[in-house]
């Protein structure tokens, strides 16, 4: 009988590391292992020194070796490590191996070292003892920490001892105690474990659960395993049974997806995309994945490639307004009424379509009491937004957020002059932002057949309710018809969604939130979610987002926030870094960004590593995921969906950020300043590693606020 192979996560972080010609040996050497894994080319060898007995060596070549997990029964083997030789061992030495039943899934751990033994090591079932986040015994064991470890670990009650045990923990124990101890709701994630168990008896079978499929996949002959085992896109792979149960349901309507930066909202995405395509589209359907700007649209379209999915000709990956453009030039009353420009609408210039939108409405207007700038807003703000489409509906409309109040009889007024104000409009200009999802709305609601079998929404917080109210209209209701996934700390354009008046219902379980964070460092998650100070944010539906809950699984440097004089001396502090990172061998140029909010600031470092010599490529809306050997730069909002391993988010200084600015009114000024924290919070969160915070000239109040600590002249 063949052997059954399962690869580990571990193994894939230790191959990435590798040289390219050892990941190809490393390559070459499955199949061999699957013939025969105990022939004498393979050197299958048991190591006394090893704590775990069912661990042996493997050869790769003569330098480098794989440790192999081989449990006393059955025909499976657990591909762990692979490193030089010496290497390996000292890695392999001290862990276990084990099938956990509580969870269904094989862990791997190193055991806790207790250096003050204690005479009753189980005197805490003597002692009442109550433990400050209601945890117990049978608590950490079906939360996934080994039976052997529960009397180690029931002792820990804070989070500074939790993360001196970490490397000894596996990391999905690991995971949910820290989430509990950072104010995650116990019964919620005991849930999730046993969700993510197999409902089979049979050990074979609970091998495939969702709960080990987030450390182990087998090995079979997909296409994309040789991807893997050269150390490539593990997010293909991988998925916390949390995204594998969103990925895998069938939902009877819409379902919404949160989660903070770096939790896996976009990877849930692209795996429910994939799980739609390969369950088959009905017939001549099709899917739609869409965004909100250009940029997020090509990424996506990267990442799906990288799928290497069949069918490609039964889904489209647009931007919202692409789709619009794309469905009205295929309707005769409006095909003309539309600019090429407008699927790239997310960089016009909205200062040019407001000026002149107001001279139309200062025509229409004269000689009434209605200005053009409550005009302008009503029309977009309550006509618009809320698809409104006769006078009665008008009438009885709820004006929340307006703060003006009108009588019935200006309100009448004012319908008649929109209708005029629409009319005199078609005369010089084509359809522009929210008008053309009207028109299409209107078109497609009551329309029995629809363009698309299922829609996947990335970055929800970026759209508007019109927008969103016009994907409804273009799907048919029922099942998996909307897949809806966004960060409401992340909102950083003037725009809203309300579900109520959208008439979307996405309570219980059909809205998630993904709480592990896979991207960033501890450290950094901690300072970029200080960025938000006290602001709240929507949760899409009224209620307003929990901040707390969210933890990362790796830890690194503190970010640092570091102020000079002047521009020259910021520029000099950033190449130096450069230099000293890339001469350590453990960063590449393709593994640093230099961002700043305004394209005039990063054009100033673009500008000297250009000229100095370096490899430098701006971040753009069409650009590679990364290019080999270049150093990027960014501007924060060309950030969005990327991440690198070190980032430097430059010139943040009193006059290019949070600076202060006249608005018609405070609330205006209150929420563009929560966009520009909201902002500084997805610059920040697309570090991986090591993030530098600097500027120059007048310092930024609101930072020094923010981080004192930081600060360094």
């Amino acid at each position: 009988m063949n052997p059954i192979i399962y690869v580990g996560k571990d193994f894939h972080k230790a191959t990435e590391r590798l040289p390219n010609e050892i990941k190809k040996k490393v390559t070459a050497f499955f199949p061999k292992f699957k013939e025969n894994p105990k022939s004498h080319a393979i050197d299958f060898e048991k190591i006394i020194s090893f704590k775990d007995r069912n661990l042996r060596t493997v050869r790769i070549d003569d330098d480098y070796r794989a440790i192999v997990g081989f449990p006393p029964t059955g025909n499976n083997y657990f591909m762990l490590w692979v490193d030089k030789h010496d290497d390996a061992h000292a890695w392999a030495k001290n862990k276990k191996l084990i099938w956990n039943a509580f969870i269904h899934s094989m862990q791997l751990y190193e055991p806790i070292e207790i250096n003050e033994p204690t005479t009753e090591p189980s005197s805490y079932k003597i002692i009442p003892f109550h433990h400050p986040y209601n945890l117990t015994i049978d608590d950490l064991l079906n939360l996934g920490v080994p039976e052997s470890e529960v009397e180690k670990v029931i002792s820990i009650i804070s989070l500074d001892k939790l993360l001196e045990v970490k490397n000894n923990l596996p990391d999905e124990a690991y995971e949910k105690i820290s989430l509990i101890f950072n104010g995650s709701d116990k019964r919620e994630l005991l849930e999730q474990v046993k969700e993510g168990k197999s409902i089979s008896e049979d050990t074979e079978i609970q091998l495939k659960s969702p709960n080990n499929k987030q450390n182990f996949i087998q090995n079979t002959e997909d296409p994309l395993l040789i991807q893997f085992l050269l150390g490539e896109n593990n997010w293909q792979f991988f998925l916390h049974p949390e995204q594998t149960k969103l990925v895998e349901a069938n939902f009877n309507g819409p379902v919404k997806i949160t989660g903070g930066a770096g939790t896996g909202k976009t990877v849930a995405a692209l795996h429910r995309f994939s799980y739609l395509i390969k369950n088959g589209l009905p017939e001549g359907k099709r899917l739609l994945f869409c965004t909100y700007t250009n940029a997020l649209a090509s990424n996506l379209s990267a990442q799906v490639n990288q799928l290497n999915l069949s069918n490609k000709g039964i889904y489209d990956i647009m931007t919202i307004h692409y789709v619009a453009h794309h469905l009205a030039s295929k309707i005769n009353h409006l095909k003309n009424q539309i600019e090429e420009g407008f699927k790239k609408e997310e960089e016009n210039s909205y200062a040019n379509k407001k000026t002149r939108q107001l001279k139309i409405w200062e025509k229409i207007l004269k000689g009434t009491q209605i200005t053009p700038e409550f005009a302008e807003d009503e029309y977009q703000k309550v006509i618009l937004f809320h698809q409104i489409e006769s006078l009665a509906d008008y009438l009885v409309i709820q004006r929340t957020g307006r703060e003006t109040r009108i009588s019935k009889e200006m309100k009448e007024l004012f319908w008649h002059k929109h209708l005029e104000y629409r009319e005199e409009k078609k005369k010089t200009f084509k359809l522009e932002g929210d008008e053309l999802f009207y028109e299409l709305i209107t078109h497609y609601k009551d329309k029995s057949t629809k363009p698309y079998a299922h829609i996947i929404l990335d970055e929800l917080q970026d759209l508007s309710n019109i927008e969103v109210r016009f994907l409804r209209s273009i799907v048919k209701p029922g099942i998996n018809d909307l897949f809806m996934v966004g960060d409401p700390l992340q909102k950083v354009y003037d725009r809203n969604i309300n579900f109520l008046a959208l008439r979307i219902e996405t309570r219980g379980k059909k809205s998630r939130r993904l709480l592990r964070n896979y991207r960033t460092t501890e450290e950094i998650r901690k300072d970029a979610v200080k960025a938000l100070g006290e602001e709240t944010f929507s949760d899409f539906s009224n209620s307003i987002e929990k901040i707390q809950g969210y933890t990362s699984l790796s830890y690194g440097p503190e970010p640092s926030y570091i102020h000079f004089n002047n521009l020259i001396d910021e520029i000099q502090f950033v190449e130096n870094k450069i230099k000293e990172l890339i001469d350590t061998g453990l960063y590449l140029p393709e593994d640093i960004c230099i961002a700043a909010k305004r394209n005039g600031d990063i054009q100033e470092f673009h500008s000297h590593f250009h000229n100095g010599g370096y490899k430098v490529r701006k971040i753009e809306k069409n650009n590679e995921l990364s290019l080999p050997e270049h150093l990027s730069t960014s501007t924060f909002h060309s950030l969005k969906g990327l991440e690198f391993k070190v980032i430097f988010l430059v010139g943040l200084n009193a006059n290019t950020f949070l600076k202060p600015r006249l608005y018609p009114s405070d609330e205006e000024k209150k929420e563009a300043e929560k966009r520009d924290k909201a902002l500084l919070y997805v610059a920040m969160t697309r570090a991986k590693m090591l993030l530098y915070i600097s500027g120059n000239g007048s310092k930024s109040s609101i930072l020094q606020k923010t981080y004192p600590y930081k600060l360094i002249d």
